[in-house]
């Protein structure tokens, strides 16, 4: 009988069948747990793709409610459009302002006449209490001077009561002003330029908001960052006989002849992205005494020269008043 001497022979056989199977298990196993090149792969518990980064929520824009609802803001003449409308004779022109608040879209407001047969005035332009009549409208609205306006809807009669008004109206424009100090750098025709800074430690209107980093800033010995150093401007300024004035330190008058290029002044202006409105002019030493005056210097400085009465205005820039 051969039957158990066959399996005695097969059963080694089938010993090295099972350990070669082991074997090829135990080499898979290997290899899912490396991958090319011998690192480890990245499938599993601890590996795996990295995370995205984390990011922080996105910044929306900045909404303004400028112009939905009446009332005052602050802003930059963009643009003066005159002109009426036949059907509409209190209709001067259209002014267009730019808010100076970050997301506000530029309004239009109607310029228009009062009614002075109720009572009205036309005087919703003005440079603090001096206000402009309308035909000067055109000589003061120009582009890029800082103003404050205050509007509302406009009502004509016989609009129904429901009815969802559409046009703004100007109430008031005032023109913000600002004091400056430096020195004169021209004078000419009805234009004078300064060099100058905001005082106070003040800043430009138009400054960028942002400040830098204290590690930028320059440091005094004791490591201490220092004040920004406002840069200086010339400005180009507008006089206006009827409304700028000339003072010498003790505040009394002087005429625009009495001021040369290179003087030590100090002004308050109307500050504008090309040309400004100069309000007031002021220089830093007292009136010398003319050539001719008598009477001796009281203790501390010259005696400012009294005006005998109304004095004609002395040479120089002759601008277009009202």
């Amino acid at each position: 009988m051969f039957f158990p001497r066959t399996a005695k022979a097969a059963l080694p056989r089938l010993t090295c069948a099972l350990a070669a199977c082991l074997l090829f298990a135990i080499a898979n196993s290997a290899l899912a747990q490396h991958g090319p090149g011998g690192g480890r792969a990245r499938g599993g518990g601890g590996g795996g793709p990295k995370p995205p980064p984390t990011v922080g929520p996105i910044q929306k824009k900045p909404v303004s409610t400028v112009g939905e609802q009446p009332g005052s803001f602050r802003g930059q003449i963009s643009k003066w459009e005159l002109g009426g409308d036949a059907k509409d004779e209190n209709l001067i022109g259209t002014l267009t302002i730019r808010p100076v608040e970050k997301g506000a879209k530029s309004i239009k407001l109607q310029v228009r006449r009062a009614d002075e047969q109720a009572g009205g005035k036309n005087d919703c332009i003005a440079l603090g209490s001096h206000p402009f009549d309308a035909d000067a409208y055109g000589d003061v609205l120009w582009k890029g001077l800082y103003c404050e306006v205050t509007w509302d809807w406009l009502h004509k009669e016989g609009d129904p009561e429901k009815k969802k008004p559409t046009i703004r109206e100007l109430k008031k424009l005032t023109f913000d002003t600002l004091s400056v100090e430096g020195k004169i750098e021209e004078m000419e025709g009805e234009f004078l330029t300064i060099k100058v800074r905001p005082a106070a430690g003040r800043d430009w209107p138009d400054a960028d908001t942002k400040e830098a980093p204290m590690s930028s800033q320059p440091k005094k010995a004791g490591g201490a960052a220092t004040a920004k150093q406002v840069v200086a401007k010339k400005l180009r300024l507008k006089v206006f006989d009827d409304v700028t004035t000339f003072l010498d330190a003790a505040k009394q008058p002087l005429d625009v002849g009495d001021f040369a290029v290179d003087q030590q002044i100090e002004a308050v202006v109307v500050y504008g992205k090309k040309d400004g409105i100069l309000v007031e002019l002021k220089s830093l030493t007292a009136e010398e005494k003319k050539e001719g005056e008598s009477g001796a210097a009281k203790p501390g400085g010259p005696t400012p020269r009294q005006p005998a009465g109304p004095q004609p205005r002395g040479g120089g820039p002759r601008p277009r008043g009202r």
